[in-house]
């Protein structure tokens, strides 16, 4: 994924299927934890590649 608001749209889609698949399955069902598996390593994907890009920012402003 190149951009975190592509990755927000890919966290979306995932939450949605994720509430889904529960309402269909019920939360314990293995759908619905794979998706949730799959959404928790996005979300921190996510959060890691933020926390890159404040820092990134914060530098750059420290050599102006």
């Amino acid at each position: 994924m190149d951009t975190l608001g592509e990755m927000l749209k890919q966290i979306e889609f995932l939450r949605k299927k994720m509430i889904q698949a529960a309402e269909e399955n019920g939360l314990n069902h293995e759908k619905c934890i794979t998706i949730s598996k799959e959404l928790d390593q996005l979300l921190n994907e996510y959060e890691r590649m933020k926390e890159e890009s404040n820092s990134e920012i914060k530098k750059s402003n420290e050599v102006i």
